[in-house]
């Protein structure tokens, strides 16, 4: 049926497919063409020819189930011994309606009449984004879960003129004839200009500084040159594949095409293998690194003078063993590709576990890490995937470290075991406006007041520590949001920049 079943390539590598009565690849086998280093992966279908159950190299195996329209409806995966499925629902006209985890956590879409997203809800139930469209379908508005507002606007064309975030600040930009940025405005009206080539690739860059930066093609629109404002150029050359084979810094290189001499202190060099993978780098300090590869594409070797370090992997290409002049570095891994296990040379074993779900809400999962010395630290993950509790020890230990956040997901508190808290409060753009420490009894202990310019540059910092007023410091920036000058509290020791 003219299926493709066998590929070889000259680095020794095979590709092997097996197709069922439908002509669907049903396997596919990667191996040296001597049968080593062989991983295959399987896939079988339903009736309607959907993908029914997927295995991957580690012979792990997903499990998907579809409904009556062919739109996925369940996802199940064993992992470490627990059935954990996902499942789907759909409204009428098949837009997503809802995705619930195995622990039953369910993220909402809602929709309008014209099928366009207009609301999402988290599993707490929290509305986390508003949207609004004009009458082009283009999205014009956006509150987050604290009804800070976004907008959007767009020219005839639909294309993106000018956003205005919760703060009131605009960025523009405006386009040439093809499509292409052309102008980019800040919110402090810095400009960016953008030129391009007549086959629209990027040729030159007037920042707001009004410093150029201009780019060089060859024929097949590989980049030859970039030169900055200042004058230094970077310099390319390639092979007939267009990969680089040498990057060349300012005055790297003289003479001329075909009678080149070039510095090596200002030259790095490539060469590659036929698939193009790169064989060797030579750096600036003449420092020869080799890299040989399995035929998966993966690094197996990497040689730097006289140091190896070499890679095993597994066949879902986790990174399995490192064997370097410190050592052999082992990890092991679940079907979820999550490390269970570390080992490092001279220090010792630690050990992952996760999904822990004993002593933890409704909802909520927990992970278990223990160093090489035996100690146990606990994560606990709330129903949205945020960190909300770090314990040292078990889970049931005192000894916690809690975490609270506002409903757009912001950090608001931090309470140490000690009983000492961090709170925190945003701008509406979710910028860090204060930090306060408090101690146990609820009394102030530390107050950090930040401000900060309309591309969000931090602009001050003003400190109340132990009670006592410390000041404000400053900052300030050129055009393009380089620090330029601190001043400390009380206009002393300034410090310039640039």
């Amino acid at each position: 049926m003219g299926n493709l079943k066998l590929k070889e390539d000259s680095m020794g590598t095979q590709d092997i497919f097996s197709y069922d009565n439908q002509n669907r690849q049903t396997q596919h086998t990667r191996q040296r063409n001597d049968g080593t280093d062989r991983i295959t992966t399987l896939v079988r279908y339903d009736v309607n020819g959907n993908i029914r159950f997927e295995t991957d190299g580690n012979n792990v195996t997903t499990e998907k189930t579809y409904d009556t329209m062919n739109r996925l409806k369940m996802v199940t995966l064993t992992v470490s011994g627990i059935v954990q499925t996902t499942t789907y629902r759909y409204d009428k006209n098949g837009n997503l309606t809802h995705e619930t985890d195995w622990r039953s956590n369910t993220w909402l879409n809602v929709y309008d009449p014209l099928n366009r997203l207009i609301e999402k809800r988290d599993p707490y139930n929290n509305c986390i984004q508003k949207l609004e469209y004009n009458n082009n379908h283009v999205q014009v508005k956006s509150y987050d879960a604290l009804n800070n507002l976004t907008q959007y606007e767009y020219d005839r064309n639909n294309r993106l003129i000018k956003t205005i975030d919760p703060e009131l600040d605009e960025t523009a930009q405006s386009y040439d004839a093809i499509g292409n940025i052309e102008i980019q405005k800040d919110s402090k009206n810095n400009t960016t200009i953008f030129e391009y080539d007549e086959l629209n690739r990027l040729v030159k860059v007037i920042n707001a500084n009004n410093e150029e930066t201009t780019y060089t093609y060859d024929l097949n629109g590989n980049m030859l040159m970039q030169t900055d404002g200042k004058g230094n150029k970077i310099t390319y050359e390639y092979n007939c594949m267009n990969l680089v084979t040498r990057r060349i810094d300012h005055g790297g290189r003289t003479g001329s095409s075909g009678e080149y001499v070039y510095d090596p202190a200002k030259t790095e060099s490539y060469t590659y293998y036929p698939d193009g993978s790169l064989r060797t780098k030579i750096d600036r300090n003449g420092e020869i690194t080799t890299y040989t590869y399995d035929c998966h594409g993966r690094v197996k070797e990497e040689t730097t003078g006289g140091s190896i370090i070499s890679y095993t992997y597994d066949s879902n290409g986790n990174l399995l063993v490192i064997t370097d002049d410190m050592g052999v570095t082992i990890r092991t891994y679940d079907e979820l590709n999550r490390v269970t296990a570390k080992t490092v040379p001279n220090i010792g074993t630690v050990e992952y576990w996760y999904d822990i779900i004993t002593g933890t809400e409704t909802g909520e999962t927990g992970e278990r890490i223990i160093d090489p010395k035996g100690n146990i630290t606990t994560r606990i993950y709330d129903r949205i995937g945020r960190l909300r509790v770090v314990i040292e020890g078990d889970i049931t230990s005192e000894d916690r470290t809690t975490y609270e956040y506002y409903p757009n997901g912001s950090r608001k508190s931090v309470t140490y075991p000690n009983g000492i808290t961090e709170e925190y409060t945003y701008y509406p753009d979710n910028t860090l406006w204060t930090l306060t420490n408090k101690y146990p009894d609820g009394t102030v202990m530390d107050v950090y007041t930040y401000t900060y310019d309309g591309t969000n540059n931090q602009t001050s910092k003003h400190e109340i520590i132990n009670g006592v007023e410390k000041g404000t410091t400053r900052y300030e920036y050129d055009a393009l949001d380089r620090l330029k000058k601190v001043t400390e509290p009380g206009g002393k020791d300034d410090q310039l920049y640039i």
